[in-house]
C-alpha cells in the first residue's frame, strides 16, 4: 500500500509537470488513469494540448495543471510538500537540463497538420 501511494504521488507529479510543459488542458478525473496494482497515474485524452484549452471562449483553462483536493487527499501525509514537490522540482530540473532534446521532440508537433487544423478551427 505504501509503495502504491508513493508511486501515485510521484507519477502524478511527473504527469503534472509534463502536462504543464505540453499545455495540456481538460484535466479531470475521467482523463486520468490509475493503474490498479502499481498506483501510477497516466494522462489520457490529449485533445486539448498546446494551450488550446486556454483559448476557448467557453470555459477556458485557468490553471497550469489540475491539482484538486481529491488528488491531494490521495497523497502521502505530507500532501504536496513531500514527494510531490520534490518530484516536481526534479522533473523540471531534468527537463531544463535536456531542453534541447525536449524542444527537438516538440518541434515535430509544430509541423503537424492535424494540430494546426484543430487550433485554427477552434472558434467554429
Amino acid at each position: 500500500w505504501l509503495d502504491r501511494r508513493t508511486n501515485y504521488t510521484r507519477s502524478l507529479a511527473v504527469m503534472s509537470m509534463v502536462g504543464y510543459l505540453l499545455g495540456l488542458g481538460d484535466r479531470h478525473p475521467s482523463n486520468l488513469m490509475l493503474h490498479r496494482y502499481s498506483g501510477k497515474i497516466l494522462h489520457i485524452d490529449f485533445g486539448d494540448c498546446f494551450e488550446a484549452s486556454m483559448n476557448r471562449e467557453k470555459f477556458p483553462e485557468k490553471v497550469p495543471f489540475r491539482l484538486t483536493r481529491m488528488l491531494v487527499k490521495a497523497m502521502e501525509v505530507s500532501g504536496i510538500e513531500g514527494n510531490f514537490r520534490s518530484t516536481c522540482e526534479n522533473v523540471m530540473q531534468v527537463l531544463r537540463l535536456h531542453k534541447d532534446s525536449v524542444m527537438a521532440m516538440m518541434e515535430a508537433f509544430v509541423h503537424d497538420p492535424l494540430i494546426n487544423w484543430r487550433l485554427f478551427n477552434f472558434n467554429e
